[in-house]
Formats: C-alpha cells, structure tokens, sequence
C-alpha cells in the first residue's frame, strides 16, 4: 500500500476509534473528518496517542453505540452528516436522496433506488417480479487499486435489504469481504445496528451506502493493521473472546478503553468447554460465507439470483 493512503487509512481508524464517523465522497471515497473532541473512554496511552496527532478538537455528534442483533450477531452504526461531491468539491446533504415508504408501489421504489446512482454513479439496478437488486461500486480511497462491490437485494415483500460485501481487485478479481463482522450464516454484511434503528428499510438509501462503504473501509483497516478501528459490540462474551482483539474497542454495554483492560479477564474466566462448544456450533464459523450465485452475481453482474434464495 502507498505510504499515503496508508497514513490516510490510519487517520480514519484512529477517529473511529474516537467515535468520529469519517466523511464519504460522492462514488463512495472516504476522508477523515476534522480533529473532533474524543467521546470513548481511553487508555492514557491511547488518549496521549490522538492528543499527538490532534491540537485542535471540535464537538462532533456523538455516534451511536454498535449492538448485537437478533441472534448475537455484532453489527456497526454510525450517521453520516455530510457528503462532497469527489467531482465538482462542492457540498449537498448526505440524505438529499429521499427515504421511501414502508407502502411505496414497485413503481415509486424504483423511482427512488434511481436516486442512489447520483451519490453512486457506478450502481447497476435489476428488477425482478417481486425484488429489486442493486451491484454497486464504491471506491473507498483514492489510489487504492481495488474498489467495494456491494450487492443488494431489495424485497418489498419481506420489507427488508440483505446486502454482501466484496472487494475488487484490478489483478485477481473478486472475493468477499469477511468474515469478520458478517452474519451467520450466508456472510452478509452486518454494517449497523437495526435494534437502535440507526437504518430501518424505508430510511434514506444513500444513507445505507456509506454505511456499508464505512464498514468496507474498516475491513481494509484490519487487513493492514490487524484490528477493527471503533465501537462494536457482541452480548455474547464467547464471542467476544473469540473474535475480538486485546487492542480493539471492547464491546460491552459500558467499554473501558480496550477489551483487554476490560471484559477480556472476566469473559475468559466464564467460558466452559460447553459454551465454547455451543457458540462454535451455533457460529458455523467454517461455513459462514455467501451463496455461490451472489459472488457470481458480484463478479459478473449479470443474472442476479431469484426471490427463491431467500425463501
């Protein structure tokens, strides 16, 4: 990776981890926010860490904790409060594309997944009898040499948005992004949290986007520097143990800085070979991955999946 979008990279989690959502560009590029007073509590050597890098802060709204979904699953939230346009440089409100109704007509949904590509321009729209799908690109970092693709299935039916996330790189091609922060078992994306209604299906679409580029972004974040950069949480403190890092955010209902300085001793002492067995079983972790015709899907863009995969 280039030094600089390295440093960039690094910036991004280092506010994350302060509960500082990162701006997202028109095409879905992704820069810092400005330096922003820290909401986390920390460790002196985390907060002496950003103070280095920040001598200036200003308030930022505070953004919402992530919190297990139905099922232990750990899910990502976070508002986006502003979007630029990567083509002109100018500024619009990042929900200028409007929220549908729960009751819209096929018609009017259409309407209304048309206005993402103004935010998007690189999203595909496939309509189906009773589903809409969505192939989106997402560029994440300038220079990066690989890009976000983001399938969506839209069922109006079922009132909800199943999405996946993959990467696409100009020399190998496509794979999924995971399995970190996916859910069991099909490897969907789990960007936010649905209980604290960070995003309900009828919500601004744009709005869904950057948080799924955000969410792609902190898996290029572990990918370089092998941990997840802000707030999540699991209920479950099996997994917790297994999945979290001593360094990462800890995930409880009240974090104390890391999650080694804090469930991390207490989560070990509870675990039996019982619950561990139980969680693993429950996790299919070496099944969690998404359907073959979806990363065909991903790959190709063409002949998207029917509403039977789902039923």
């Amino acid at each position: 990776m280039v030094t600089k979008i390295k440093i960039q990279l690094e910036e991004i989690g280092l506010q994350l981890d302060a509960s500082i959502f990162p701006i997202v560009m028109n095409g879905g590029l992704v820069m810092s926010s400005k330096p922003s007073i820290l909401n986390l509590t920390l460790d002196k050597e985390q907060l002496n860490e950003r103070k280095t890098r920040s001598e200036k802060q200003t308030d930022q709204p505070e953004i919402p904790r992530e919190s297990p979904r139905p099922g232990g699953e750990p899910s990502y939230s976070s508002p986006t409060y502003s979007r630029t346009s990567a083509q002109t440089g100018g500024t619009r409100t990042a929900c200028s594309t409007s929220s549908f109704a729960l009751n819209s007509t096929d018609d009017t949904l259409y309407a209304k997944l048309s206005e993402v590509q103004l935010a998007y321009p690189e999203t595909t729209i496939y309509r189906q009898e009773e589903m809409f799908w969505l192939r989106v690109e997402s560029l994440l970092l300038p220079g990066l040499g690989r890009k976000a693709i983001f399938i969506l299935a839209v069922i109006p039916k079922f009132r909800k948005i199943i999405a996946w996330g993959y990467w696409s790189i100009w020399s190998i091609g496509v794979s999924w992004i995971g399995p970190r922060h996916t859910n069991y078992p099909d490897g969907s994306m789990c960007a936010f949290d649905m209980m604290d209604e960070s995003w309900q299906y009828g919500d601004n679409l744009v709005k869904l986007l950057d948080f799924y580029t955000v969410w792609a972004v902190r898996h290029l974040y572990l990918e370089y520097f092998d941990r997840w950069p802000g707030p999540q949480a699991s209920s479950s403190y099996v997994e917790r143990n297994f999945e979290f890092k001593d360094d990462e955010c800890c995930g409880c209902p009240m974090p104390q800085g890391t999650y080694h300085n804090c469930c991390k001793p207490n989560d070990i002492a509870k675990i039996t070979p019982t619950a561990a067995l139980s969680f693993w079983i429950f996790s299919k972790r070496d099944q969690r991955h998404p359907p073959s015709d979806i990363t065909n899907f991903a790959r190709l863009g063409i002949n998207p999946p029917r509403l039977e995969l789902f039923c």
